[in-house]
């Protein structure tokens, strides 16, 4: 006990979030209008700048509409997909294809890809002091759901949203770069 008080307090300025940050906690089994998809839906609706997705699994239609209308905004949507990997095998009709057809740039990786997180307006490139600017005004979704009906209805599961807690946008930033960097473009139509 006394090791682990040592530790704590040696890192506990690093453990505090800022006081304006916000966490918000999505448990399922729940009803999908009170889950994680409807508030999915509600941060892609927001996003201003840009939406990074990873995502395991994704079948719900109402996170791909939001998606578009992102795109219509003028937001630019990346999404490194698992299902890619297997879509771009025969793409015509596939969640992958329409998803590029709509403007976004789908991704995938040689491996099994099981993040599942959302980066809205997340601190994309540019200098460092924008870059820590973008990350304050970040927004993380991030836990062990799937963007599925099952997902919020059926299974445990949890999501965190997390605002205005810089460290985590930029760590989470860093790591959809890198597997983005080494991902391979999916490529449907022209």
């Amino acid at each position: 006990p006394v090791a682990i008080e040592q530790l704590v307090a040696i890192v506990a300025e690093l453990c505090v979030a800022p006081s304006d940050s916000n966490v918000e906690v999505y448990l399922s089994p729940t009803a999908k209008e009170v889950s994680h998809l409807a508030r999915a839906v509600e941060l892609i609706d927001g996003a201003t700048r840009s939406l990074d997705v990873a995502m395991y699994s994704f079948r719900d239609s109402d996170i791909e509409a939001a998606l578009g209308r992102a795109i219509d905004r003028g937001v630019r949507v990346r999404v490194i997909l698992e299902k890619a990997n297997e879509d771009r095998r025969d793409p015509e009709g596939s969640l992958s294809a329409g998803l590029e057809d709509a403007g976004m740039d789908v991704r995938y990786v040689n491996k099994t890809m099981h993040h599942k997180f959302v980066l809205v307006d997340g601190p994309q490139g540019g200098a460092d002091s924008d870059q820590a600017d973008q990350a304050t005004e970040s927004i993380l979704m991030t836990g062990s759901a799937n963007w599925s009906y099952s997902a919020a209805t059926r299974y445990d599961e949890n999501t965190l949203v997390f605002t205005n807690h810089p460290e985590l946008a930029l760590r989470y930033q860093r790591e959809f770069d890198l597997v983005w960097q080494y991902s391979r473009d999916f490529v449907w139509g022209s």
